[in-house]
C-alpha cells in the first residue's frame, strides 16, 4: 500500500466539533487504504489515548511535545523533520487553511488537500450576516492556492463543480462526510426540539437569531429546547441574564447518543457558512425530523421537503416547526426518509469511494502543479 502523510492540527480522536469529526473519518479512510502516518503540527495540551486513536484504524501519529515547540519557528522546524522522517508518496493537507506548510511537503510526495468548504464563498457568506472568524479571501486567490495540489478534495458536489472549472476535473476528487447511522424511534407526542453544536461563530449566530426570532413563536408549556455542546458555553450568559422560557443546557457530552433518543425535532438554524453541515449530515442519519436554513441544507437542498425542511425566515421556521409538532405521521415521515437517505449515501464506501480508487491506483500526480514555494509566501 501506499505510504500517507496526513498533516493536521484537529484533535481528531475528540467529539464536540464537525470538523474534528470530517478529519477522523478522512484518517479512517486513509488507514483503511494507505499505510498512514498522521503528523500533527501543533502541541498537544492532553495526549489522545491509545484506545481513541485504535478506535479508528492503524496508523502512527507523530506529535510534538509542548516543550520542543516553544514558538512557531519551532513548531516549522519539528514539522518539516516529522514530514521528512515519514518519507511519505502522498502528503495529505487535512484543510485549505494549512497551505501554508506546503512548502515542508517532501519533495516528490503527491499533494492532496480536503478542503471542507470553498474558504471565499465561507467568507462573502461570513461578511453578508456580518458573521467574523474568517480572514478575507478572494475566488482568485484561493485558485491559485488550489492549484498547488495534485488532488483536491471536495465534501459536496457545488464545490466539485467550482474547483473543476478552475483546475479541471481531473484534478478533483468528490468525498462527502461518512457518518455511522443509527435510526432512532420516533415518540407519539413530541416535546423536544434539540440543537447539537460546537460554539463555533454561525453556531452562535444561528442559535441567538432562532432564540430571537424563532422560539417565542413556538414556546409552551411543556415544550423544550434542548441545547447539546459546547453552544451551551456562549449561550449560558445570556440566559442568566434573560431566562428563556423551556431552553436547556446540557453542555458538552462525550456521548451524544441520549442525547439524539430523547430529540423529538432537530435544528440547525446556522445562516452563514459554506460547504457541508457534518451536524446536518449526522441528524439525517439518525432518522430524525430536520428544519434547517439554506445554509445549513447546502449541498442538499434537494432534499428538502422529502428528507429534511428548509426554512429561511424566522415565520418560515416556526411554521415548519409547529407543522411537526402537531403531526407524528408528518415527523415519521421525513424521519424515515431521512435515515434512507444516509443509508445509501453517508457510509464510507459511497463517500470515499474516489479516494479509495485513487490510491489504489496508485495515487497519480497531477498533469501540472504550481511551485509549493508560492504557496508558503517564499
Amino acid at each position: 500500500m501506499l505510504q500517507v502523510t496526513c498533516l493536521t492540527q484537529s484533535p481528531f480522536w475528540r467529539e464536540g466539533a464537525g470538523m474534528w469529526a470530517r478529519v477522523r473519518e478522512m484518517i479512517r479512510c486513509l488507514a483503511a487504504h494507505s499505510t498512514l502516518r498522521v503528523v500533527m503540527a501543533a502541541p498537544l495540551a492532553q495526549c489522545p489515548s491509545p484506545g481513541s486513536l485504535n478506535a479508528i484504524g492503524d496508523f502512527e501519529l507523530l506529535a510534538p511535545d509542548p516543550a520542543e515547540v516553544p514558538d512557531h519557528a519551532a513548531l516549522l522546524r519539528w514539522t518539516r523533520a516529522a514530514l521528512a522522517k515519514a518519507e511519505c508518496e502522498v502528503c495529505w493537507f487535512d484543510k485549505t487553511e494549512l497551505s501554508p506548510l506546503l512548502a515542508l511537503a517532501p519533495s516528490g510526495a503527491r499533494r492532496v488537500v480536503d478542503t471542507h468548504d470553498i474558504l471565499s464563498e465561507r467568507w462573502l457568506s461570513y461578511s453578508a450576516f456580518g458573521v467574523g472568524g474568517v480572514a478575507p479571501l478572494s475566488k482568485q486567490e484561493e485558485q491559485r492556492v488550489l492549484a498547488h495540489y495534485d488532488r483536491v478534495i471536495c465534501i459536496q458536489k457545488e464545490d466539485q463543480a467550482l474547483v473543476s472549472q478552475w483546475l479541471g476535473a481531473e484534478r478533483v476528487l468528490l468525498a462527502p462526510h461518512a457518518t455511522s447511522r443509527h435510526q432512532q424511534t420516533l415518540r407519539e407526542k413530541a416535546s423536544a426540539i434539540t440543537f447539537i453544536a460546537s460554539k463555533w461563530t454561525t453556531n452562535v449566530d444561528g442559535i441567538r437569531w432562532f432564540l430571537d426570532a424563532v422560539w417565542p413563536q413556538i414556546v409552551r408549556p411543556g415544550l423544550t429546547l434542548n441545547l447539546y455542546g459546547w453552544i451551551c458555553d456562549a449561550v449560558a450568559p445570556w440566559h442568566a441574564q434573560r431566562p428563556v422560557p423551556g431552553l436547556q443546557l446540557h453542555g458538552h457530552v462525550p456521548d451524544l447518543a441520549a442525547a439524539y433518543a430523547q430529540a423529538d425535532i432537530l435544528i440547525n438554524p446556522v445562516r452563514a457558512g459554506a460547504g457541508l453541515k457534518i451536524k446536518t449530515v449526522e441528524a439525517l442519519a439518525h432518522g430524525l425530523p430536520l428544519v434547517t436554513t439554506s445554509e445549513g441544507a447546502r449541498g442538499l437542498r434537494d432534499l428538502d421537503g422529502r428528507a429534511l425542511w428548509v426554512a429561511d425566515s424566522a415565520t418560515q421556521f416556526a411554521t415548519a416547526l409547529q407543522r411537526l409538532l402537531a403531526s407524528s405521521a408528518a415527523r415519521r415521515a421525513l424521519g424515515a426518509a431521512a435515515f434512507a437517505y444516509a443509508q445509501t449515501h453517508f457510509t464510507p464506501e459511497t463517500c470515499f469511494a474516489e479516494i479509495a480508487d485513487w490510491l489504489a491506483r496508485g495515487a497519480p500526480a497531477a498533469a501540472a502543479r504550481l511551485n509549493p514555494e508560492v504557496a508558503a509566501g517564499r
